[in-house]
């Protein structure tokens, strides 16, 4: 059953995919649209990864200077995730965070204006077991785990397997089957 609400998921979110390029075709989407396309990511991205230990019962995403991605995502925080017993909640973060302000975060998205910062960001959360996500260019060569890009009009995702595994964390198989590109691919 698990597996079946898992896989309508996915279908949901590649559903999103069409959805953009359409937008596209008519000219360049307002940002507010792609940034409400990247929370829709963001949130349906918390199905697809698994974390080390137990299921935790709350899954946190936190967003680095960015308001208007935590302003499409708050609608949906403290209700379950669909398919899943976990709520979501939502944290807004500055670029100076402290370790402290990620205690409960589970995923955490590094936005274009930390560009500059992204090096240190990632360096403040090395080893901690949180899925790094950006829409910065080069994300996932650079060490981040999940890049968000845009290709022929449609937002994609591009994966750093390595640099997941090195924070002890996992992606279902229909992400990394559907990802425009994968570094660090475990072989089996």
């Amino acid at each position: 059953m698990k597996k079946i609400k898992k896989i309508i998921a996915l279908v949901v979110f590649c559903c999103l995919i069409p959805w953009f390029g359409a937008a596209v075709v008519f000219g360049e989407p307002p940002v507010h649209t792609l940034k409400k396309v990247e929370a829709d990511y963001l949130y349906n991205l918390l199905l697809f990864i698994h974390w080390p230990g137990r299921q935790r019962e709350r899954l946190t995403i936190c967003v680095i200077d960015d308001e208007s991605i935590g302003a499409f995502l708050m609608p949906a925080a403290n209700k379950p995730i669909k398919g899943s017993s976990q709520s979501m909640g939502v944290k807004n973060l500055a670029s100076n965070f402290k370790a402290r302000d990620l205690k409960f975060c589970s995923l955490i998205f590094i936005s274009k204006k930390d560009g500059p910062d992204m090096k240190q960001i990632l360096a403040k959360i090395k080893g901690l077991p949180l899925l790094t996500v950006s829409d910065l260019p080069g994300f996932v060569e650079r060490g981040g785990m999940i890049g968000l890009v845009t290709r022929h009009g449609r937002l994609r995702w591009q994966i750093n397997q390595a640099a997941a595994r090195e924070a002890g964390l996992s992606f279902a198989a229909q992400i990394l089957r559907n990802a425009d590109m994968v570094v660090g691919r475990e072989d089996k």
